[in-house]
Order: structure tokens, then C-alpha cells, then sequence
């Protein structure tokens, strides 16, 4: 979904690649995290340098301008750090008047989304990691089991209250939509 997406965004927006980076974006390719905020720096049409990284790795380089030693962080034009990826999406929707919306109710109904988006990612992550582990265990099934239904009422959350709104909220895209593709 999210190349489809990448790419149809790219052709139909005039992007730029002459224009010189300012901030450098630290991401793990397969991180969802990473995944909302390369689409919310997209939609906001900034030029943003993609730094692959892998966290586990020693060497990685995220650990140098992360002190939590996670991706996505985002690495801003006068050299500081902007970590986590709910705070980095605030930093590319402020090229944007439309991302996250200013009215209050809308705001906070954006956010809301972003939440939920964010919990089924956590939850996906944190099943993923407990499946990967060398010792298999009663507990550790258990664990992956009450994931896994986090996500499921989440989606069911999810397909219910947006039903046949082509966004999540207003008559635009908007970080809410970014936090569920």
C-alpha cells in the first residue's frame, strides 16, 4: 500500500528532487512508525533525506542522535533531534495547514485516530517480537493472543466509525488517515 501510495502522491504532485535537504529522517524500512511519518513528510512537501537504519545493530546510528536508541528520529537542519514518531509528525505538519487540523474538536479527533493507529502498530510489533523470541511459552502465547485481539477491536473500532468517509476527518487527508495506511 504504502509504495502504491508513495508513488501516485509523487505523480501528482510536482516533487521536487533538486530541492536540498534540510532534515534527515533515521527509519527502519519495516517500521510502521517510520512508515506515518515519511507519508506525513510527503503530504507536506518537504524534501526529507531517508537514513536507513537498523536499531539492533551496534553500529547503528540512530543511537548517537536517539538517547532511547529507537527509530524513526528525525535529524533537523541545525543538527538537534526530534524523536518519536508522534512528535516528528508535528514538525512536518507544521509546513501544513491541513494535517493536523487547528479547531480544536477536529484536532483532538485527529489525534485520537493517530492514537488508535499507533496502538495496533504497537500491538503488531509487540506480538511480532514475542513470536520471534528462541523460548516458547505458555505466558508468551498468552501475550501474543491479547495482542492480537487489541488489534482486532481496534480494527473493528477502525471500520466502524470511519464506515464509508472517504478520511477520517473533514473533507482532507490528514495525519489520522497517514496513522492507518
Amino acid at each position: 500500500i504504502e509504495r502504491a501510495y508513495c508513488e501516485q502522491f509523487i505523480h501528482n504532485h510536482h516533487f521536487s528532487k533538486t530541492q536540498p535537504f534540510a532534515m534527515k529522517l533515521i527509519h527502519a524500512a519495516l517500521s510502521p512508525f517510520a512508515r506515518k511519518c515519511r507519508i506525513m513528510a510527503l503530504e507536506a512537501g518537504l524534501n526529507v533525506e531517508l537514513i536507513a537504519d537498523i536499531p539492533q545493530d551496534p553500529a547503528s546510528i540512530v543511537n548517537q542522535h536517539n538517547p532511547l536508541g529507537k527509530v524513526p528520529a528525525l535529524i533537523m537542519d541545525d543538527g538537534s533531534c526530534v524523536f518519536d514518531s508522534s512528535v516528528i509528525v508535528e514538525v512536518f505538519a507544521a509546513n501544513s495547514a491541513t494535517l493536523i487540523p487547528s479547531e480544536f474538536n477536529a484536532r483532538i479527533a485527529t489525534k485520537r485516530w493517530e492514537a488508535v493507529g499507533d496502538g495496533i502498530c504497537d500491538a503488531a510489533v509487540s506480538a511480532r517480537m514475542e513470536k520471534i523470541r528462541k523460548e516458547q511459552t505458555a505466558e508468551g502465547a498468552s501475550f501474543i493472543a491479547r495482542q492480537l485481539g487489541k488489534i482486532d477491536l481496534a480494527l473493528k473500532f477502525a471500520s466502524n466509525e470511519k464506515r464509508e468517509k472517504t478520511y477520517c476527518v473533514g473533507s482532507a487527508f490528514t495525519l489520522a488517515d497517514a496513522a492507518l495506511i
